[in-house]
């Protein structure tokens, strides 16, 4: 299904987020970016990706991309091509952060110099902070140098990347591997502790037979095809799983053996139900290998300890599982066998972290620093996952870090230009679909390819990019009876007041800062909406805007027999804003050059400049405090009001 819902919740104010943003993992600023490439300022643009994401190269060509799904021209014509977008721009840019970053004093080990251990040493470097990463290996980059194949990830474009950071300082030390001695030194040694070792221990077929000769480790074996080492595969592969790493796995035997009749993909579910990227499958579709659906080994079958076949079982959709996948169950009496001298089991890979005792590893969280300054992220703490969510989760950690010794460093803003509200919906007006080539699926090519578009063709699609970071209006335009409203406003931040009892007299202190960011915010026109649900649908978050947003009513009657809402009355004499909620009733009036809040508790006075309250008059008494929150929101309201009426 293709809509741009997220998880995000919807607010009173400030709702406009540009949703490939928001289901990016590491919050690329995926418009910024697209606006500064559709200008042809490619340096600008590669400064912006830099901003969150430490591997543009990597992530230009391997990521996972799920921005694309959530773009909002879905609904018009064709996604963005956002990833393609980033390749061409990282590709063609080598710049970083070159100057000396002094140090702070506070030291942070890094286990593992995956994409999420590197994540998080780039973030902590340009914060000032000491880093040292160890790596069991004798090169960086985890899986995304083990085991991507070539075809799919230039290893110059993950070596750019691993350099950047490097050059910032970073230590790493190789051939390191982590034991509970060294771990001991480390815990004295350092402030805090980040663990992201990779997933690289291969879940087992757990079946009769599964240790005979002629089963290959997945990783293993994608790893001395990188490096070149000898292989030995038989003549006839079979690939168990569904995942990327089987993808990537049978795409490569393909490569290797140059005959696509020799190998196939055994699955238990069907290609709907296939965990690995679409456009991976598509690929490995488009090069003819063979899948074979609903089949579930249950035995290898062996001829002196050698792999000659595997015994399974038909399996058959039953409902849903808890993932929302189809569940299978074994049909009755489904046995057959597949003939195959060689299986490559890519089930997935769970970690080991064998340095820990079990009482520390249950100690250990993603989600906050332990006391003992450790915490964990990437495969290490998901198990396999994409690249992308291992460099948001090194981020994220590292933010955690930066967090608690309050770093703070003056950064220059770098925003794009505000356009206009007119040129925002003029580009909402027009479809226009893709001009990039569509990508080969290089078929028996050992390498991945070079990028295959010019710079006029990446500008032009940059240019396609809607903006949604700074206009959404999506509810306003879908509604087809115009009950959403979308009005201008300008941004505003002010210190509230709050209001409590002393002596029977009321006394007033400060309160926190009410602050609107954004210059567009909706309201509902309760009186032209007949909740059809139609900006339930489009809405970009997870809510209703005709639930969720301020309701006008336009006559006496509608607001009269409403439960909850606003209605503004305009005379020459008076204008007020009146607010009802249930039984309780909050008016906002200008009256002399001033705005007079009242409820039944108090009547209040602000200034018309900054909303400064200037005086009190109790109509009721009260205990504790009593919050202007309700008046600050009508404020703004009632300006928009103005312009409403």
């Amino acid at each position: 299904e293709k809509n741009i819902k997220t998880g995000r919740n919807l607010h009173y104010f400030d709702c406009i987020s540009a949703p490939c943003t928001h289901t990016c993992p590491t919050h690329q600023d995926i418009p910024e970016y697209m606006y500064y490439a559709a200008e042809g300022n490619f340096n600008e643009a590669f400064k912006t990706i830099l901003k969150t994401n430490p591997f543009p190269n990597v992530l230009g060509m391997v990521c996972d991309h799920k921005c694309q799904t959530k773009c909002t021209r879905v609904n018009y014509d064709e996604v963005l091509r956002i990833r393609d977008v980033k390749w061409f721009v990282s590709e063609n840019n080598n710049n970083g952060y070159k100057e000396e970053l002094p140090l702070n004093g506070i030291k942070v080990a890094v286990i593992g110099a995956g994409p999420s251990g590197l994540s998080c040493a780039y973030f902590l470097r340009l914060a000032g902070v000491e880093v040292t990463v160890y790596e069991s290996k004798s090169i960086s980059g985890g899986m995304a140098s083990e085991a991507i194949p070539r075809f799919r990830l230039k290893e110059k474009a993950l070596q750019k990347d691993i350099d950047r950071i490097k050059n910032l300082g970073v230590h790493i030390h190789y051939n390191a591997k982590i034991d509970h001695q060294s771990y001991g030194f480390i815990k004295n040694e350092y402030h805090y502790i980040y663990i992201a070792v990779g997933a690289q221990k291969i879940k087992k077929l757990n079946i009769p037979g599964d240790n005979a000769e002629g089963i290959i480790d997945p990783i293993e074996f994608l790893s001395s095809l990188k490096r070149n080492a000898p292989l030995s595969l038989g003549e006839n592969v079979a690939v168990v799983g569904g995942g990327n790493t089987a993808v990537d796995v049978a795409r490569a035997v393909l490569r290797v053996l140059k005959d696509r009749n020799k190998v196939t993909m055994v699955y238990r579910r069907t290609l709907n139900d296939m965990p690995a990227e679409k456009e991976e499958i598509e690929a490995l579709l488009e090069e003819g290998i063979k899948v074979i659906e609903l089949s579930q080994p249950v035995m290898v079958l062996t001829d002196n300890n050698k792999v000659k076949g595997m015994k399974c079982v038909k399996m058959q959709l039953s409902g849903k599982d808890s993932s929302g996948r189809g569940r299978v169950v074994p049909v009755p009496d489904s046995e057959h066998i597949l003939y195959f001298d060689c299986i490559i089991p890519a089930l997935g890979q769970e970690t080991n972290i064998d340095f820990l005792t079990d009482d520390e590893l249950k100690t250990v969280t993603h989600d906050k620093i332990t006391p003992a300054k450790l915490f964990i992220g990437g495969d290490a703490y998901r198990g396999a996952s994409t690249i992308v969510q291992a460099v948001a989760d090194g981020k994220e950690a590292a933010l955690k870090v930066i967090d608690a010794i309050n770093y703070k460093k003056e950064t220059i803003s770098n925003k794009v230009p505000e356009i206009s509200y007119e040129k925002l919906l003029e580009k909402r007006a027009i479809r226009q679909f893709s001009a990039l080539p569509k990508p080969n699926a290089n078929q028996n090519e050992a390498d991945a390819p070079e990028l295959p578009y010019s710079e006029k063709q990446i500008m032009a699609e940059a240019s396609r990019c809607l903006l949604c970071h700074q206009l959404c209006n999506i509810c306003v335009t879908v509604c087809p009876n115009k009950a959403n409203y979308c009005y201008i406003t300008e941004p505003l931040s002010f210190t509230l007041s709050k209001i409590r009892m002393a002596d029977n007299k009321p006394v007033i202190e400060k309160d926190k800062t009410f602050c609107v960011k954004q210059k567009y915010q909706i309201i509902n026109i309760s009186d032209f909406c007949n909740e059809c649900g139609n900006c339930r649908t489009f809405c970009p978050t997870a809510d209703a805007p005709y639930t969720h947003k301020p309701k006008f009513y336009l006559t006496p009657e509608s607001f009269r027999n409403a439960p909850e809402g606003f209605y503004f009355t305009k005379t020459p004499e008076k204008k007020a804003l009146v607010y009802k909620k249930e039984d309780k009733f909050f008016t906002l009036s200008m009256i002399n050059g001033q705005y007079v809040f009242e409820n039944d508790q108090i009547k209040a006075s602000f200034s018309q400049n900054n909303f400064s309250l200037m005086k009190v008059e109790l109509l009721s008494p009260f205990e504790g405090y009593l919050l202007l929150d309700k008046a600050a929101e009508m404020l703004l309201l009632f300006k928009a009001a103005e312009n409403l009426y």
